[in-house]
């Protein structure tokens, strides 16, 4: 008689997100992870501390070690990678976009910080601002942030968030290969981690 085979769960897409700033990317999007209950094997968050070609260029190496392990490795290859850099006064951002697109990689690119997205989650931003004044309005709603923050005191803002970024962004102009500011699409990767699972 035949085994009868158990049915497939269909996996969700495993993610490597690979991030410019050293603590506040990371603590967002560590915090959505757990949120959704998705295991740290199928969520890699890295970087810190980088400039935007530095992100792109992490990346591509930690998609070679992955290609490479993954005969070894039980959950296989990334589905997507993902680049996370902001405006700041980089000077690199179209060369980052330009290799990241190359190389088959979604970038999540705020200007001018990564702030502009958390400040969402409170507020609407509709200036050019510069990321110390983001961060000065932010605190108004985080008490004391200074960097750090606590993902539950944020986490319930994500729709208003979203909502005001795409707003924001149907107004942005390119401007020599770089979104005017205010500008974040780090919904586009926030939504991906928060698919249905």
């Amino acid at each position: 008689m035949r085994e009868r085979q158990r049915p497939r769960l269909k996996p969700i897409p495993r993610l490597l997100v690979v991030c410019e700033g050293k603590l506040t990317e990371k603590i967002y999007l560590e915090g959505a992870r757990r949120d959704r209950k998705i295991a740290q094997e199928l969520m890699h968050v890295r970087g810190g501390g980088l400039s935007p070609l530095d992100v792109v260029n992490l990346a591509i190496l930690l998609q070679a070690k992955n290609k490479t392990d993954a005969a070894s490795d039980p959950y296989g290859l990334y589905d997507q990678i993902w680049c996370v850099f902001d405006r700041d006064d980089h000077l690199n951002i179209p060369q980052a976009r330009q290799k990241a697109a190359g190389h088959g990689f979604k970038v999540a690119f705020s200007n001018p910080c990564f702030e502009l997205f958390l400040l969402l989650h409170f507020e609407e931003c509709n200036k050019d601002l510069h990321r110390t004044k983001v961060a000065s309005l932010l605190r108004k709603h985080l008490d004391g942030y200074k960097k750090a923050f606590k993902y539950e005191d944020i986490k319930q803002g994500y729709l208003q968030a979203r909502t005001r970024a795409a707003v924001i962004n149907g107004k942005s102009r390119i401007v020599n290969q770089i979104n005017s500011a205010p500008y974040t699409n780090v919904s586009n990767l926030v939504d991906q981690i928060r698919k249905p699972l």
